[in-house]
């Protein structure tokens, strides 16, 4: 699928520095833009956060900013037109909406149902289509959940979910087609810089020279920052944290999904089909206790805790007989320091940009190739302005050098 490097210098108009979602469609953006385009990452492809995250294409859960939910809807969007263009299950794309209720019962069960109705006004507010549903709705869209008696909802129709595996190798296939050379095993280790500008990049297998290069590394940002720019201070302070992510990967067979479905229980417990016929199951409260780097105890603890919760909605789900055959990964998210995608130039650089983001997989086919046009035409897009690194200016002065 990848091209063997080799020993010498190879030119292109555009260097993607990473070879996740986000690195795959920027290329893809960058060659449709008419420009020559080399890939390369240091291990195989998507085999970072990609391969790890739940990937849920929704704008349903990011409701604290408005510029933020609008380019998370217009990803959305954007994989509908993928999809549709080429074939949605080509493309790995999957579901039929997002499922989400709460019981009418306790204190806590009316505070959840309360928390709910103001998700939904927020989600009409900002015309993102979702549909209030009743308890034999809910029913009818998910038959083996047991949903209670009280239970009230919306169904988020928009909402999909990506097989991460197939979109990686579909994307890798058409960008090859288009002619892009993709790198595998090809670890950046030095960049050429003059004055303001990288001249080109260094790697174990051979240099790289191009125009404009883009880091599309995820959590290695800081460091992949800091060699580009040789500033250390960058690599330091970058403002992005690091949060563990759990996701838990049943065998096929017992309970079957219809969407992606998360109950307002306090956890963030959420659950999907997998393209095998099993369930991804992940918690926010779980990822917390696991960590990174957790021992096997508490990944064992973590996988136990989301199996014990997905009975507890799925009665028909074998959770004893699947346990040992059920698949933990543990992903490392890039979270910006505000939440938001961090787009556009590196500072003191003329030609060397990042994009890195909570929600790639959401947000990669509109941010990559926005971006992509960006660096190509010269022109800002107004609508990439929000999610500029300069907004931390105030916050990092003291640290950086070149806002």
């Amino acid at each position: 699928m990848t091209s063997s490097p080799t020993r010498g210098v190879m030119t292109a108009d555009v260097i993607v520095i990473g070879g996740g979602i986000i690195g795959l469609f920027t290329a893809l953006g960058a060659v449709e833009a008419g420009a020559s385009v080399v890939v390369m990452d240091r291990n195989s492809l998507g085999r970072g956060t990609t391969g790890t995250t739940f990937a849920w294409v929704n704008a349903t859960a990011k409701l604290d900013d408005e510029a933020y939910h609008r380019m998370n809807a217009r990803g959305v969007k954007a994989w509908h037109r993928f999809g549709d263009q080429y074939g949605a299950d080509a493309v790995g794309l999957f579901g039929a909406g997002s499922v989400h209720w709460a019981a009418k019962g306790s204190d806590g069960d009316r505070q959840a149902a309360a928390a709910l109705e103001s998700q939904i006004q927020s989600l009409n507010e900002f015309s993102y289509p979702v549909e209030g549903v009743a308890r034999d709705g809910l029913a009818a869209l998910e038959p083996d959940i047991d949903f209670g008696e009280r239970a009230t909802g919306f169904l988020a129709t928009n909402d999909r979910w990506v097989e991460t595996r197939t979109a990686i190798r579909f994307l890798a296939k058409r960008l090859e087609d288009e002619g892009v050379r993709i790198f595998e095993d090809c670890e950046v280790t030095a960049f050429g810089r003059e004055g303001d500008r990288l001249t080109h990049v260094k790697t174990r297998t051979g240099t790289y020279t191009a125009d404009h290069f883009l880091l599309a590394v995820g959590e290695k940002t800081p460091a992949v920052a800091a060699l580009a720019t040789g500033n250390a201070d960058i690599g330091k302070n970058f403002p992005i944290a690091h949060l563990p992510g759990l996701v838990v990967e049943t065998p096929s067979g017992g309970a079957i999904l219809r969407h992606v479905v998360y109950p307002a229980d306090g956890t963030g417990f959420h659950m999907r089909p997998t393209f095998q016929g099993g369930l991804n199951l992940g918690a926010d409260d779980v990822d917390a206790m696991v960590g990174f780097g957790a021992s096997e105890e508490r990944i064992s603890r973590g996988r136990d805790q989301l199996l014990d919760r997905a009975k507890r909605y799925l009665p028909a789900l074998d959770v004893d007989g699947m346990r040992a055959d059920t698949k933990c990964r543990i992903g490392i998210r890039p979270m910006p320091a505000d939440g938001k995608s961090i787009v556009g130039r590196l500072p003191g650089l003329v030609n060397a940009h990042i994009l890195v983001t909570h929600s790639g997989v959401t947000l990669a086919p509109e941010l990559g190739p926005r971006l992509a046009r960006e660096i190509l035409n010269g022109a800002a897009d107004a609508l990439l302005g929000p999610f500029r690194l300069s907004r931390f200016s105030a916050r990092f002065s003291a640290r950086f050098s070149g806002f």
